[in-house]
């Protein structure tokens, strides 16, 4: 028996994204030939790993999937999203694939383990950690170290998360200022990272 492809494609995929924020996505197959309405399942994949499935009804068959969950989030980054229908009766098995630009959180830690109270000049070290939220690329750029506001230190991330973060402070070249001093982490993200 000769099987026709039938057409398909997301309706309503978004084109950006927050990865673990869930959307809606409506997946319509239609009919090319003569024959029957498609029914059965449309999947959703991306880097062959299954993001959801949901059974078509209706004519024209539709389905509503709701992808990128908590428990299943997209990776970070430029992703390809495969929707395939694995084909029932007199219809073959197709999938249409939509790109998604997926960005994430990142979360900072700062540690310092020393006396409150130091030598100007004596130098101290500010460990700290930098972690991905999400699955994905890996995060890039900087992070800096500021004192009260303004930068002193910083490192570059090399590598993938958690990123751990070291800092050589108060050195006789580059002593803080006399008083308090706080201490804080900031990154400035990157095109997939905040």
């Amino acid at each position: 028996v000769t099987q026709a492809t039938p057409a398909m494609g997301p309706a309503n995929q978004p084109q950006q994204a927050v990865s673990g924020v869930p959307f809606t996505v409506n997946v319509d197959v239609y009919q090319t030939a003569a024959g029957p309405v498609p029914t059965g399942t449309v999947s959703a994949q991306v880097n062959g790993t299954s993001l959801g499935s949901g059974t078509l009804s209706g004519n024209p068959a539709s389905t509503s999937l709701t992808l990128n969950t908590s428990t299943q989030p997209i990776p970070v980054g430029v992703q390809n999203l495969s929707y395939c229908y694995p084909g029932n009766g007199p219809w073959s098995a197709t999938c249409s694939i939509d790109s998604i630009t997926v960005t994430g959180t990142t979360s900072l830690s700062i540690a310092y383990s020393g006396s409150s109270t130091v030598t100007s000049g004596s130098p101290i070290t500010i460990t700290g950690q930098l972690t991905a939220n999400q699955p994905g690329v890996a995060p890039t750029g900087t992070v800096t170290l500021l004192d009260n506001g303004k930068a002193i230190a910083s490192s570059t991330l090399s590598g993938s998360s958690p990123f751990a973060l070291s800092f050589t402070v108060n050195t006789t070249t580059a002593a803080l200022p006399a008083g308090s001093n706080v201490l804080s982490l900031s990154y400035n993200g990157d095109t997939n990272w905040a």
